[in-house]
């Protein structure tokens, strides 16, 4: 008998660069929240800079929630738009201004 295969949740920082078109033409993976500000502050003459803190969950599959104003969203939402589970918690405060 084979041992179940756990799956889990896995999250990451990413730094999406769009072009004016609103396309995505890179990204830069970070490990953490301070990293992808750091990176979003570079200075790029083309490309604008989106914060997303990506999600890979089994019940759900690949899920974005995009910093906007310094805000990190409490859904997760797909490449549809709609809502797929919480952002945790622990993802907030790195985000806060207070961290």
């Amino acid at each position: 008998m084979r041992p179940l295969r756990v799956m889990r949740t896995v999250y990451e920082w990413d730094v999406d660069m769009w072009d004016t078109d609103g396309f995505v033409q890179g990204h830069n993976l970070v490990l953490n929240y301070r990293e992808a500000l750091a990176v979003a502050a570079l200075p790029n003459d083309s490309l604008t800079p989106h914060i997303v803190l990506v999600c890979d969950a089994p019940q759900c599959g690949r899920s974005r929630a995009y910093v906007v104003n310094g805000v990190l969203p409490v859904f997760f939402t797909d490449l549809d738009g709609l809502i797929t589970i919480k952002v945790p918690e622990r993802f907030h405060k790195q985000v806060s201004p207070n961290a």
